[in-house]
């Protein structure tokens, strides 16, 4: 009995604890004190970066959207005056990033689509393209494979319109151990290592035939 008068007790008191929080929405901006950058009841929007939204002890806490006078845009999930979870961001130069953050980098499974028309979708980590992801050229080209600290790293797949293609294992960026096919999977070139070791396209066949009773 007295064990589930200790759970129906718990029970209340988180409920107002739950309940006695206060939602707050508001405006904070993002600005430089004495020297240090943090988030501020006060501020100039021509200036400053500013927040729109909900807020806990004075920071971005939840859902809101953040601009700034250079023409930068997020909105989506704060956590603690950080963004965290899943939002857009909008940068000034025209990309834009669609996905999950985690301590204000990209994090997780997210698009980000250049200004020039190019396009990731896939894994990051801590910022960086990290683990399985197609980037599409806006010429059609393509990689689908893996990644790591932002590069081509890992088995993938490198395609052009043209039908060739690069298959196999991809290094720091670089060809590593690949074989390059054909519109008819013909091999035209191979990489081992990172050291070509065959090219079709330079190879040339000599036939030999008989002229004026003459080899």
């Amino acid at each position: 009995m007295r064990y589930i008068q200790i759970i129906i007790i718990s029970f209340y008191l988180l409920t107002f604890a739950k309940f006695g929080q206060t939602e707050e929405t508001g405006i904070v901006f993002h600005r430089e004190v004495n020297g240090k950058y943090g988030w501020n009841e006060n501020g100039n929007e021509e200036k400053d970066g500013k927040y729109v939204g909900e807020i806990e002890s004075g920071k971005p806490n939840g859902q809101g959207i953040y601009t700034s006078p250079n023409g930068k845009k997020y909105e989506g999930e704060w956590k603690n005056g950080k963004i965290n979870g899943q939002g857009t961001y909008t940068y000034s130069n025209g990309n834009k990033y669609v996905g999950e953050w985690k301590n204000e980098k990209r994090h997780g499974q997210g698009a980000y689509t250049y200004s020039n028309g190019n396009k990731y979708i896939g894994k990051w980590k801590r910022g960086k393209k990290h683990g399985h992801g197609t980037y599409t050229y806006s010429s059609g080209s393509k990689y689908e494979g893996e990644w790591k600290n932002g590069k081509m790293d890992g088995p993938g797949i490198f395609s052009w319109q043209n039908g060739i293609k690069r298959v196999g294992d991809f290094r720091k960026g670089k060809l590593w151990n690949i074989t390059e096919y054909g519109k008819k999977e013909n091999i035209l070139k191979k990489w081992v290592n990172g050291v070509k070791v065959v090219d079709k396209k330079r190879e040339k066949v000599l036939y030999l035939r008989k002229e004026n009773g003459k080899w």
